[in-house]
């Protein structure tokens, strides 16, 4: 069984950043595919809660900030870098029906004696009994392993290819020529001038150069060709764990489709 293909936008766009777009990735659930996930599992979570005269609706994610650009080649948006330099842009906050003790044990499965008003409450309770419901029974670990050892592996092996080499040697002479003394953006993200709380007009300003001397040596443009060339060879050389790893999100997926089309 073939995998999805990749997305086949603009080799790589800025703003959404590439590894998602990577050739691996068509062996990872599709936002889609998450959400649809998720769905299934927070209406099981929601119907075993009403089995115990329970009303209880899963708290949604509240933010008003954009998903953060993608990081696989180090910095990838200029919104980004304008206002948080290197820094991660703050997380969404979640909201969650306030709940009693007694309904959050029934919830997670945490009263000691694995009871609710004397009735046996799930294992690791209705959350649980959501996650239990998608669960395949022969999951593909050897095949979720295999692809994690590519997109690792996959990163270090294009970073020491001869184009991502070259257009490296001209991001960093670039950022000498604005100031900055730098071997790599990965390097730059380090910086441990970098790391505390505040962010600083220099690593603004650095952040910017950074995103500049990309768009200069077509850095990202150029990884992200060869990492998909890698990752293609590991593919091939790992079809047959991968085709398992595929096997099984299909089954989930239909499971995941059964629940939420089945009656209330």
């Amino acid at each position: 069984m073939a995998a999805r293909p990749a997305q086949e936008d603009s080799v790589i766009d800025r703003e959404l950043g590439v590894t998602f777009s990577l050739p691996i990735a068509g062996y990872s659930f599709t936002e889609s595919e998450v959400a649809l996930l998720r769905n299934a599992e927070n209406l099981t979570t929601e119907k075993c809660m009403a089995r115990y005269g329970i009303e209880y609706s899963v708290g949604s994610a509240v933010s008003d900030q954009d998903p953060p650009a993608d990081r696989r080649y180090g910095i990838s948006s200029f919104g980004e870098a304008k206002k948080y330099g290197y820094h991660m842009p703050p997380t969404p906050s979640f909201e969650e029906e306030s709940v009693s003790g007694e309904v959050r044990a029934l919830l997670y499965g945490t009263a000691a004696s694995g009871k609710f008003r004397g009735r046996d409450v799930p294992v690791n309770g209705c959350a649980g009994e959501g996650v239990e419901k998608l669960r395949v029974k022969e999951q593909s670990q050897r095949g979720a392993q295999a692809a994690g050892r590519i997109a690792k592996e996959s990163f270090v092996e294009s970073m020491e290819s001869v184009p991502v080499r070259e257009a490296m040697r001209v991001w960093s002479i670039c950022m000498r020529n604005e100031g900055y003394r730098y071997a790599s953006p990965l390097e730059a993200m380090a910086d441990q001038r970098f790391l505390g709380d505040e962010v600083s007009a220099v690593e603004k300003r650095t952040a910017r150069a950074d995103l500049e001397c990309k768009d200069e040596s077509r850095l990202p443009e150029v990884w992200f060709v060869s990492e998909s060339e890698v990752q293609q060879r590991m593919i091939e050389e790992n079809s047959e764990l991968l085709d398992e790893l595929q096997e099984s999100h299909d089954l989930r997926l239909r499971l995941a489709r059964k629940v939420l089309s089945s009656p209330s």
